[in-house]
């Protein structure tokens, strides 16, 4: 019976032992696996909920500035057809050549060839025509931002630029200029070209702005500086001219009708808030880092300064 008991108990101590060790061997992967599913706690980022952002589509989305365009061509076609009905035939100009010719009295007199000042009259132009001209312009080009050009230009201004603007700066800032010129005595049919081309040349060099501005190389920044330089002139000097004729007309003749000094000013004021414009998007400060923003400003601008010349003009010369 002893044998037994003892056989017994040496049978039994195995069976604890076993137990002991497959306690201890699950205890252990059960604190592998803690700590396996700590550290994938750890590497996996907690998911963030994103905080509701307001739309901002009317202020990104150039699809939104279609609206604009259509109140702008609506706007100024509505005008070129007032002014139309409205305006009467008084404000022809004559446009004139003016060129080197002989005088024959003086050849005489002097015994030498003597050459004096000629002037040709070439046709008279009502300024009505004028104004009608760089309105409906103006409507042509917003309505193409609106309509049949729409795709183009919704992708230009995702590029930050804006051929479509330049063309219609050239256009009908040429035909706005012009008019503004004529009533202040700028008769002579060169130098009204001239008033032009440089009109457009400014347009050109201010798409060439747009164009450039993304590039930062060395070799950039000077070719920005030339053309920035380039487009400040040209749009200055036809105003150098409207200047001289202003001040002649004070100081060697009677002065000019109360209008057209309102008139100047305030065209000239106008075009320098568009160039301030175009200054502050090249910057991309503040609220003007949005592209968009500024071709609202532009929009905003251009209906003003063609819709101030335009009533000004029938106000003083067409009515």
């Amino acid at each position: 019976m002893a044998t037994s008991k003892k056989t017994t108990a040496k049978t039994k101590r195995p069976t604890k032992s076993v137990t002991k060790s497959a306690a201890a061997k699950s205890s252990s992967a059960k604190t592998a696996s803690a700590r396996t599913t700590k550290a994938r706690a750890r590497k996996t980022p907690a998911k963030v909920v994103a905080a509701p952002v307001k739309s901002t589509t009317t202020q990104s989305d150039p699809k939104s500035l279609r609206k604009w365009n259509m109140i702008a061509a609506a706007l100024l076609f509505g005008q070129a057809i007032a002014i139309a009905a409205l305006s009467g035939s008084a404000g022809t100009r004559s446009i004139v050549a003016n060129y080197l010719t002989l005088d024959t009295l003086q050849t005489k007199a002097a015994g030498h060839a003597v050459y004096a000042q000629g002037t040709h009259r070439l046709f008279d132009l009502n300024l009505v025509y004028v104004v009608i001209a760089f309105l409906m312009a103006g409507t042509l080009a917003h309505l193409a931002a609106a309509t049949w050009h729409r795709r183009h230009y919704e992708n230009d201004l995702g590029r930050n630029r804006n051929a479509l603007r330049w063309v219609a700066a050239a256009v009908s800032g040429s035909l706005v200029l012009g008019a503004v010129a004529l009533v202040t005595g700028v008769v002579d049919l060169a130098s009204l070209l001239m008033l032009a081309a440089l009109t457009v040349i400014t347009a050109l060099f201010s798409h060439l702005l747009e164009v450039t501005k993304r590039r930062t190389a060395d070799g950039e920044s000077l070719k920005r500086w030339v053309i920035n330089t380039i487009a400040i002139a040209a749009g200055l000097v036809p105003w150098l001219v409207i200047g001289m004729y202003v001040k002649d007309s004070i100081v060697f003749g009677s002065g000019l009708p109360q209008y057209i000094y309102w008139l100047d000013g305030s065209a000239f004021i106008l075009f320098m808030a568009l160039a301030v414009n175009l200054f502050l998007s090249g910057r991309g400060k503040g609220r003007w880092s949005s592209y968009l923003f500024s071709e609202r400003v532009c929009i905003a601008i251009a209906v003003v300064l063609s819709s101030a010349v335009a009533w000004q003009l029938f106000a003083g010369i067409l009515r």
